[in-house]
């Protein structure tokens, strides 16, 4: 007899896990107005374009970008409706244009890194819940 022979029957144990946020939340995303970067980058056909258009964006709003909170640190921030993460409709969302740019160009696969360059991605076109401390003067790491 070996340690498999009772392998044929269903497990009568479940695992579930849940992941609960620490703290509050703040949704972030690029604004809806019509002249926005959203809306300039969606009318554009090309990957390439869309970059190159962001780029010089950047270059010329860089005094802007620099002058926003860039909270220190890996931080990984949860994808609005990927989860069951509390109702998202109830948490605020950033409002700034550069603010939510200067986080969303800074995302790599669900990450954020805070030293990299602003990037064209399909995290710009995304909402991301980040930790409202990380997003205050007074409570930056």
């Amino acid at each position: 007899m070996n340690a498999y022979s009772n392998m044929s029957a269903p497990p009568r144990s479940t695992i579930h896990v849940t992941v609960k946020p620490v703290g509050e939340h703040v949704l972030v995303k690029l604004p809806d107005h019509s002249n926005s970067i959203c809306s300039k980058l969606c009318s554009m056909k090309r990957d390439s374009d869309r970059a190159s258009w962001l780029k010089r964006f950047v270059d010329e709003h860089r005094p802007e970008l620099d002058a926003v909170v860039r909270p220190m640190g890996f931080v990984v921030p949860i994808k609005a409706g990927a989860s069951d993460f509390p109702p998202f409709r109830s948490l605020p969302v950033v409002q700034e244009l550069f603010l939510a740019l200067s986080l969303l160009g800074r995302m790599s696969g669900g990450i954020y890194i805070p030293r990299r360059e602003i990037t064209y991605s399909s995290s710009l076109f995304e909402c991301y819940a980040f930790p409202a401390k990380l997003l205050t003067p007074g409570g930056m790491q």
